[in-house]
């Protein structure tokens, strides 16, 4: 279930679920008597009184592309999926907003994993149209027969084939589905019609006009039909009975294209002519531009250009200056001049582009040939500041000292810190010149040398005690110390005398976030980003509080504004991944990292991370392809190597697992580990043969573990020989009572009625030690519950509710359904059912309970608003299906409960109420509908 926000909890206020229910109800029975406006109305209501529910959200989004809004709907679905809602409900209603907006890429990359039978087999024909439309033929036939694969008897898609095969002129293809679509029902409107297009590809004009006018005899409002038979007449020269058609195809739509075009033809072959024109002109707007007024003297124009400069408006100076640059393209001051404008603008590619491409008219500037060399430091073309000092060190003194620092920031930047290092300390480090002293610390710093840059710093603030520069480096290499408290120490001082010393604040807000003072640090960043917000790196760390707040939106939008602002922004790249990730946006966050990995190529951690979140999306031959990168990298790394066949059994990648456990096996001195992990991937293999060899192997080592015993009993489970399974698993437990897996295994036998009697045994003396994990008992009361002794799991799950415990909101739904449906006591079910929902307020699990609570209590109305909410992020639970077809039954809304209970009874996962389903769906067939 994916984690709503925190304001949702509000949605469970009595007062606030009886408002909204009324008001969706309402909106919901005019919505589905096509009274749009009407639901419109009563479902802004319904989002003033609380602007999250979840299924008035929803079926906003429904009204909003029924009156064509569409941007707005997608904005109301996106939103409702990022609370938390089912993408069944919403999913398909998304792709025929992108269908309609036009946005191919957004369809293609809506993902179906999570998706029921029903909805993927409809996200397949909408992909399938959209690949069609963008004459994609070969991925458009791909997804028709995943359509097909899903449902092989929908007419809907073996005519969607047939379509395609017949546009894509392969008849033979679309004769064999148009065949199957006969078989079902030869008296079909749509299959008829495919039997005259069929006709028609293989030039039989009268005989496909025959399927048509049958066609059309079944459904004469059809509007494919109508045109279809239109042009059929006009093909066999039947002009009065296609202009019949036509006419009355504009009666009813006057602004249809195709029939007017049909019309047009029809004119033309009747040699009559149109009282009007039939083509409207075209009014052409002219955009009327100004003369220019240019200046006869270059130097006025310069002079202006350069007062604009001055004045802060750089808009206007660059424009100036680019045009005065046009007839004096070699002036050099207004070359540095524009570079400085552009710097000023945050459109530091521009400078460097400016200059770059100028390099022979600067080249005995020392200054902006400095600055070109900063320009390509902060560059992805880092590597041309070296290239460029080689050059200026021919025309200038090789040993000037602003060369020798541009190159030493050229070798820093490259990660040539030790380099920098040595050409520093080879001629300045015993300057005691603060520019020397500085670069000192920044070489310093670079190389992780953090004791001798602070050195250095307390040197220069013992000479300069005065200068704030030397109290914030020496405070932000504390930072980097992680000595936060000393450096907001220092930060606090130097904030007394100066308040509004930017680095200062900005600093402090860095040690904030260290220490977990967030919303601190947000105050801070928000005045300084009133200051300047133009400073990516604000944005960032702003980035960085709010997700740590949990701030998901507002996080999103402070990162997307510092990648906006710079060109390289790796760390807020990062934080985005992060928040893409709590968001459940994964597709996001893997496109995130691929943008990572275009600037740092083979970077393990990213490459990692991509195949974690594709095997998240069930993306598996994606992920181990990402898998396989890791391995190439990882070779002689032991450790990494078993993280890594974990991850690739994960994927589904098996072989890959176990060619990465025997290089590890390889490296390994001990290899237990390696063949513990082995192991365990023979027995997802099914390789019994292998498991045993590689156990006896371990065993021969003389190590006692339970997991060597646990290993033994799984073998023994694959081979169907349960005594011993039992017997391996209980000795396994026997040897180490915390030993979870092993009590789990167990239960499951227990449950397969094998030994109950014997578990319960075990797990009761057990669960008398205080070192005996919680969730030992959590297995027994589910046990008592499977064995209908209720009042046995009632007091156990009682002892499991406890704070600490993190299913403590399963066990207490757990008591609830037992008051409620196996001990009659409303009263105690509401009080448990009521503290679930304040633990977990986004489980539909648990919201079902509630209402199913109110629904048994005769507070029908109440008890919907909640099996709505349940619903809405759970839509193909069975048991809530049927609760809502009950209530809805009891509240005689008939139509909406045959609708729902015929989705239960469809519900592949029936089986826990398929009796009660059943039942009342005998019930609501005897009685007859609203309409």
């Amino acid at each position: 279930m994916k984690a709503l926000f925190t304001i949702f909890a509000l949605l469970f206020s009595v007062n606030v679920f009886s408002q909204v229910s009324d008001t969706y109800e309402k909106a919901l029975q005019s919505y589905n008597k096509n009274d749009v406006e009407s639901a419109y109305i009563y479902l802004k209501n319904a989002l003033q009184q609380s602007p999250n529910h979840l299924p008035s959200k929803i079926l906003m989004g429904k009204t909003l592309f029924s009156k064509g809004f569409a941007r707005d709907a997608l904005i109301e679905f996106e939103e409702s999926i990022a609370a938390g809602a089912d993408e069944n409900i919403v999913v398909v209603d998304l792709a025929k907003i992108h269908l309609y907006l036009g946005d191919e890429s957004a369809i293609f990359n809506l993902k179906d994993a999570s998706l029921n039978q029903k909805n993927k087999f409809e996200l397949a024909l909408i992909k399938a149209t959209t690949a069609f439309n963008t004459n994609n033929d070969k991925l458009a036939e791909q997804f028709y027969l995943d359509a097909l694969a899903i449902n092989a008897l929908s007419p809907r898609a073996l005519q969607s084939i047939a379509y395609f095969y017949l546009f894509t002129k392969q008849s033979s293809k679309a004769e064999t589905y148009i065949q199957q679509l006969i078989a079902i029902n030869e008296n079909d409107q749509r299959t008829l019609h495919l039997q005259g297009q069929l006709e028609k590809s293989k030039n039989n004009n009268a005989e496909a006009l025959i399927y048509f006018k049958k066609a059309f005899d079944i459904a004469p409002q059809d509007p494919l039909i109508q045109r279809t038979l239109a042009s059929a007449y006009l093909a066999v020269n039947q002009l009065e009975n296609a202009k019949s058609i036509v006419e009355s195809i504009i009666e009813q739509t006057p602004d249809d294209p195709f029939a007017l075009l049909l019309y047009g033809k029809l004119i033309d072959s009747s040699d009559t002519m149109l009282d009007e024109d039939v083509f409207s002109q075209i009014n052409q707007k002219l955009s009327l531009l100004p003369d220019e007024i240019k200046s006869e003297r270059a130097e006025l124009s310069f002079v202006m250009a350069l007062a604009t400069y001055m004045s802060g408006n750089y808009q206007q100076a660059v424009t100036e200056l680019e045009s005065y640059l046009i007839k004096n393209r070699k002036d050099v001051n207004a070359i540095g001049i524009l570079a400085d404008a552009y710097i000023k603008m945050n459109q530091s590619f521009k400078a460097l582009n400016l200059l770059d491409k100028n390099q022979s008219i600067i080249k005995n500037n020392l200054t902006l040939n400095i600055l070109l060399c900063d320009l390509y430091i902060e560059s992805p073309r880092n590597f041309k500041c070296e290239l460029l000092l080689d050059e200026i060190s021919k025309i200038h003194k090789p040993n000037n000292p602003n060369i020798v620092f541009a190159r030493i920031k050229a070798l820093l930047k490259r990660g040539k810190n030790k380099e920098a290092l040595q050409l520093f300390e080879g001629l300045f480090a015993n300057q005691l010149d603060p520019i020397s002293v500085y670069t000192a610390i920044d070489i310093y710093r670079e190389n992780d040398m953090l004791n001798k840059a602070l050195d250095k710093v307390n040197t220069l603030i013992e000479r300069l005690p005065n200068e704030s520069q030397a109290h914030i480096i020496k405070a932000e290499i504390l930072i980097a110390k992680t000595q936060y408290q000393e450096a907001i120490t220092i930060l606090n001082n130097l904030l007394a005398h100066d308040s509004a010393s930017y680095s200062a604040r900005k600093n402090k807000a860095i040690a904030l976030i260290n220490t977990g003072q967030y919303s601190q640090a947000e105050n801070i960043l928000s005045r300084l980003i009133e200051t300047d917000n133009k400073d990516a790196s604000l944005h960032t760390l702003m980035g960085q509080a709010l997700l740590a707040q949990d701030l998901h939106e507002r996080a999103l939008r402070a990162l997307n504004l510092s990648k906006s602002l710079t060109e390289d922004d790796t760390y807020a790249s990062e934080l985005l991944v992060q928040v893409y990730k709590r968001m459940g946006e994964k597709e996001k966050a893997i496109s995130e990292l691929d943008a990572l990995l275009r600037n740092r190529f083979l970077f393990t951690p990213y490459i990692e991370e991509k195949a974690k979140l594709l095997i998240e999306s069930n993306d598996y031959p994606k992920a181990a392809n990402e898998l396989r990168v890791l391995f190439g990298l990882w070779t002689k790394d032991l450790n990494k190597l078993l993280r890594l066949a974990k991850l690739q059994v994960a994927a589904n990648d098996v072989n890959g697992a176990l060619k990465s456990l025997s290089t590890a096996e390889q490296l390994a001195i001990n290899k237990a580990p390696v063949l513990v992990e082995m192991i365990q991937v023979y027995l997802l293999q099914e390789d019994v043969a292998s498991a045993e060899s590689s156990l006896k192997e371990l065993q021969a080592t003389g190590i006692e573990s339970p997991v060597l015993l646990l290993l033994e009993g799984e073998i023994a489970a694959i081979e169907g020989k349960i005594e011993k399974a039992h017997k391996a698993y209980k000795a396994a437990y026997s040897m180490n009572n915390t030993y979870v897996i092993a009590a789990i295994k167990l239960y499951q036998l227990a449950q397969k009625g094998f030994k109950g009697k014997e578990f319960e045994a075990i797990v009761s003396k057990a669960i008398e030690s205080e070192t005996t994990p919680i969730l030992i008992s959590n297995l027994l009361a589910d046990y008592y519950l499977q064995q209908n002794r209720i009042e046995e799991a009632l007091s156990l799950y009682k002892t499991l509710d406890q704070e600490s415990y993190k299913n403590q909101s399963i066990v207490l739904n757990n008591i609830a359904t037992l008051y409620l449906e196996k001990l009659d006591n409303i009263m105690q079910a509401k009080y448990y059912a009521d503290k679930a929902l304040k633990k977990a307020p986004n489980s539909a699990e648990i919201i079902d309970t509630k209402g199913w609570i109110l629904v048994k209590e005769g507070r029908l109305e109440e008890g919907l608003t909640y099996l709505r909410q349940a619903y809405t992020l759970l839509s193909d639970d069975a048991q809530i299906q049927y609760h809502l077809a009950y209530t809805l039954h009891k509240l005689s809304r008939i139509d909406e409960a045959k609708n729902m209970i015929l989705e239960a009874l469809n519900n592949p996962n029936v089986t826990l109420v398929a009796n009660k389903i059943k039942e009342l769906n005998e019930d609501l067939q005897a009685v007859k509908g609203e309409n």
